[in-house]
């Protein structure tokens, strides 16, 4: 069957304006009894806070005095939840820093500034002077209604990681993340306690991270003089997981192999690998990589690999595996080059190990400095002391930023799940370690693709000695199963090659095995050309290898194209549906995705179409928000795709099954500390939803109004909404994150009625802040859409009808 390059439609998306279907909410009312009584235990509560802290309060002399106050903590029971928009008008003088809710109980830490705390007091005493169903309702009665009891938080109150507070008298070093614009005045206070910050931070919409090295005593201190932080985390470094076994490959095989590479031209893409340093003066890396893109963040860490790391995973992001092209005699193609830029520090004593966000920062912003280029940035290690959750670290929000960037320059950064400690395990024990081990920092970054490792190694001979069964899950790579839910996105993405494991000679221990293991260049390469790696360090180079590709094939290619072109053409393996029931609920499709994402991305299908099989890309923008009622910031459009259907095709295949497969890519600012707050929802800038034209429509504008109050006329009625239970995934699994996926599954003579696809915006924390004016930006997204038959026999010319409508599009253009 023919291959075709992808087809980009030239159309655009038609603007709508756009306000959202409200479900309907059921809200449980919480009555007290005797509010004067309620009412004066919580203002007793504050009033006995600025005593106890009056004296803290006057050694607070480097804060101007409207910003001295004190920390608290609101309760509230977890079945009647407090409303956390009391916290929100800043005329209460009252930051939220976090929430926390756990063991029935809903815990709200704020900062109060003295200064406004009789603020509290009078909205106090006016829900106190209410009576229930008597007149009109105070506007805080809920939240006071609900509200148990205010308490002195404490430094314990403040730690937001899952690991347990260090030792009272403890050195250690911390995260603190600070309230905007107050770094200075913990930067002077410091040295008077001993305590060590750091050069650097991490700057976030409502949170500047510095790292400090203190004991938690010291600590307290330094927050009794300086109240400015909003929550403490254990600080972190950079690990890599390395398997160093040589092949015993000699220098010739390796010279003729480069005898058979065809290079790229000099400007193709670059995958930039951060890491430990590159040995560029290897024979089969140096024709791509020059010396001025081999760079250090800082000067005295070696550029060209002080670790034998970067070496390994740069050549794994060119060639993916040597073994089988050092025993193959075709030419073989490389379609990008190599960048590097050392952002891991030597583990030598009294060498700094600065946040690992603020090396990454670093490294694109002297990478970029440096050179222009088409990149792709691969980042094959993970921060074992970040959060393991699944909510967001330091490091994950900064590639998080980095990726959004601004308009015109955005970022494609691929990041591992993270492997499982180096451990003796027993071979029966695998699968049960992959599903308890979550995966690390910072697989969670939701504008990243977060890499996982299968395996297709496996050996041929009775009894087989390998641990995963073929297409399963590589024995030591982590899931997202274990993360805290509800899970702000699908993670892994997708999965690749990260090599296998074998059994030990008594049958129960698992041991690394050279030969199901990836064949990539070595650091030491005078002494030996090869060395073995795998894992999800491996398979994440790999897999910015394959996004290098996507980019050479279609250099107009977004980032968020790029990304949605790798997730389009993953499947999952037989051995991964396996994993499923006969009859598979939604559920276990959401477990699937956290085990596996939507599995390995296949090469051909990431670059080509076939008569059969096509796939149209969209590149488009959205304005998410505009300006509401009264000043408020209300969701902005939505847009209407009228695709290039192929009705031809479809109506000749009539009742053969065909599939529609469909993927959203965009990326999203972060901000942290939205998700800290329990508002998870609000961690994005905004999110986009797809939704298909009904069978049921009779024309687009009926499948709009579904979804669009503003396209309904006076005539409309509301009907069921119309999601299609013939897709795979499903919408509350697919809608997950930054990246949304799924399949459809029905007669061709179906999906001919279904030829046309809504993009509409939902809110995220731009809707909620008018300073900086964040929410005027539009955002891009990139709409892939394939049409492909189940059975590949049949003779459908899908692709050519397509291509020659856009073709004719593109004349009448002219």
């Amino acid at each position: 069957m023919a291959e075709h390059p992808h087809l980009f439609v030239g159309r655009k998306g038609r603007a709508i304006p756009f306000r959202g279907v409200s479900p309907v909410m059921r809200t449980v009312r919480v009555q007290r009894g005797d509010r004067q009584a309620h009412a004066e235990a919580l203002v007793d509560a504050v009033e006995a806070a600025v005593a106890r802290n009056a004296q803290q309060i006057a050694e607070q002399v480097l804060l101007p005095e409207a910003e001295r106050g004190f920390y608290l903590s609101f309760e509230a029971p977890s079945a009647t939840p407090m409303p956390l928009k009391f916290f929100e008008s800043s005329r209460r003088g009252i930051d939220l820093l976090s929430v926390e809710v756990d063991d029935g109980k809903q815990t709200a830490n704020v900062f109060m500034r003295a200064a406004k705390a009789d603020r509290f007091k009078r909205a106090t005493e006016a829900y106190a002077e209410s009576e229930p169903s008597v007149g009109d309702r105070p506007s805080n009665e809920e939240f006071f209604n609900r509200v148990e009891r205010i308490r002195s938080a404490t430094l314990r109150d403040l730690w937001t990681d899952q690991d347990d507070l260090p030792a009272i008298d403890e050195m250690f070093a911390w995260e603190l993340w600070l309230r905007p614009g107050t770094e200075d005045w913990i930067r002077d206070t410091a040295p008077e306690l001993d305590i060590g910050i750091e050069r650097g931070h991490l700057v976030f919409p409502e949170a500047v991270v510095v790292r400090a090295h203190c004991t938690r005593r010291q600590l307290r201190e330094l927050i009794r003089k300086v109240p400015v932080v909003a929550e403490l985390r254990a600080a972190s470094s950079f690990m890599a997981h390395l398997l160093e076994l040589s092949p015993g490959q000699q220098a010739d095989a390796a010279n003729r192999l480069l005898e058979r590479v065809v290079e790229p031209d000099a400007d193709a893409p670059r995958v930039c690998v951060l890491d430990s340093g590159v040995r560029r003066a290897h024979p089969l890396l140096a024709p791509f990589l020059e010396a001025d893109r081999c760079l250090t963040i800082n000067a005295a860490w070696n550029a060209t690999d002080h670790h034998g790391h970067g070496t390994g995973m740069a050549g794994v992001a060119l060639y993916e595996n040597l073994a089988p092209l050092l025993a193959g005699v075709d030419p073989v193609l490389v379609t990008h080059r190599l960048e590097s830029v050392t952002v891991l520090p030597p583990a030598v004593p009294g060498v700094a190990q600065p946040l690992p966000g603020t090396s990454v920062r670093e490294a694109v912003r002297l990478i970029e400095r440096t050179a222009r280029a088409d990149r792709i940035y691969s980042l094959s290690m993970s921060v074992p002391r970040e959060r393991s959750d699944g909510r967001p670290s330091s490091l994950s929000t900064t590639i998080d930023q980095l990726a959004f960037g601004r308009p015109g320059k955005q970022r494609l950064f691929f990041v591992p799940a993270g492997n499982i400690d180096e451990q003796p395990y027993e071979v029966d024990d695998h699968i049960a370690l992959n599903e308890a081990s979550p995966m690390r920092s910072p697989a969670q970054a939701l504008n990243a693709v977060t890499v996982g490792a299968c395996t297709h190694l496996v050996e041929d001979d009775e009894p087989a000695g390998h641990i995963a069964d073929e297409g399963d899950l590589c024995p030591t790579s982590r899931t997202g199963l274990a993360w805290v839910r509800p899970t702000l996105c699908n993670k892994p993405d997708i999965v690749m090659e990260g090599g296998n494991r074998v059994a030990d000679v008594d049958g129960i221990a698992t041991l690394h095995a050279p030969h199901l293991s990836i064949v990539t260049t070595a650091r030491d390469f005078a002494a030996h050309r090869f060395t073995c790696t795998g894992e999800t360090s491996a398979a994440t180079a790999a897999a910015s290898g394959l996004a290098a590709a996507i980019l050479a094939a279609y250099p107009d290619a977004t980032p968020q194209t790029v990304r949605a072109l790798m997730i389009h053409s993953a499947r999952w393996t037989p051995a991964m549906l396996s994993r499923l029931p006969r009859r598979p609920s939604r559920g276990d499709y959401a477990e699937l995705l956290q085990r596996f994402g939507f599995g390995k991305p296949d090469r051909e299908r990431a670059l080509l179409s076939l008569d059969n099989a096509l796939t149209m890309i969209v590149q488009d923008e959205i304005q998410t928000y505009r300006r509401g009622a009264g000043g408020s910031i209300a969701l902005g459009e939505m847009k209407w795709h009228d695709l290039p259907w192929p009705r031809e095709a479809l109506e000749e295949l009539g009742p053969e099954e065909v599939r529609l497969r469909v993927t959203l890519s965009y990326f999203v600012e972060p901000n942290p500390s939205r998700s800290t707050r329990q508002q998870a929802n609000r961690y994005p800038s905004a999110k986009l939803r797809f939704f298909l034209k009904g069978i049921e429509d009779e024309t687009p504008e009926r499948a709009i109004a579904r979804v669009n109050q503003l396209a309904r006329d006076e005539d409309y009625e509301r009907d069921d909404s119309d999601e299609d239970d013939r897709f795979e995934i499903g919408p509350t699994n697919a809608r997950r994150g930054s990246l949304h996926h799924d399949v459809w599954t029905g007669p061709a003579s179906d999906l001919l009625l279904k030829d046309g696809i809504g993009v509409m915006p939902a809110k995220g924390w731009w809707g909620d802040r008018k300073r900086g004016n964040r929410w005027l930006r539009k955002l891009p997204y990139s709409l892939v859409v394939s049409i492909e038959t189940s059975e590949v026999d049949v003779d459908a010319q899908i692709y050519q009808e397509v291509a020659t409508i856009i073709e004719n599009d593109a004349q009448i253009a002219i």
